[in-house]
């Protein structure tokens, strides 16, 4: 069980949870859904992380999943910071919620720990292929 897979899963659970509770106001139903399938996958890498029996099957899994949720943290990230001073509020009346671009560090974080958890699985791909070269 790595501990450090499991904590990327709760910051994508908590960051998805932000997302789907209106913390930044008003946002489009697209928003929510996004935030309720970022914690749909960071549930379920933390499940099968936990799973005591991990075959490579698993492990396959689990780290599409990672990536999966790598890549969805890329354009809020570039929102964040395209929209940086500007009220993004759509709702009526409307809010005077402004944007800023350390609304961006959760999904930074993200996706450092996604791609801390991801290095032992490619490092452990990688060593098989290394070893047989030499051989």
């Amino acid at each position: 069980m790595s501990k450090l897979s499991i904590s990327s899963g709760v910051l994508t659970c908590f960051v998805g949870f932000i997302y789907m509770s209106g913390l930044f106001g008003q946002v489009e139903s697209e928003v929510i859904t996004w935030g309720l399938l970022l914690a749909l996958l960071g549930g379920l890498s933390i499940f099968f992380e936990l799973l005591e029996d991990k075959t490579k099957r698993l492990k396959v899994i689990n780290s599409f999943i990672l990536h999966i949720i790598v890549l969805l943290q890329l354009l809020p990230i570039y929102l964040w910071f395209s929209y940086y001073g500007i009220s993004i509020s759509d709702g009526t009346p409307s809010n005077s919620f402004v944007a800023h671009y350390l609304f961006a560090v959760p999904h930074i974080a993200t996706i450092i720990l996604c791609l801390l958890s991801l290095y032992p699985l490619i490092k452990a791909k990688k060593d098989p292929l290394i070893k047989s070269k030499k051989a």
